[in-house]
């Protein structure tokens, strides 16, 4: 009875880890999401001031959010 019960305990905590290690892999995704966007919308920005158009397009940031959320969810 006592090895049963060992048993099922350590299956739980195995249970637990890697839980805990999926919700860990995608907070780093989401991490490395937003520094991608972050890097991204800060090229084309400070691009743009360089350009005779000032200002980022709205069809460029949609563009964006939407390759950053596929990214995301690739990485997950």
């Amino acid at each position: 009875m006592k090895n049963k019960e060992k048993a099922m305990r350590l299956q739980l905590l195995n249970k637990q880890i890697i839980d805990e290690r999926e919700e860990s892999l995608a907070n780093k995704a989401g991490a490395e999401t937003a520094g991608f966007l972050f890097l991204a919308l800060t090229v084309f920005s400070v691009g743009s001031i360089f350009t005779s158009k000032v200002g980022l397009s709205p069809i460029m940031v949609v563009a964006l959010l939407i390759i950053s959320g596929l990214y995301y969810s690739v990485r997950c």
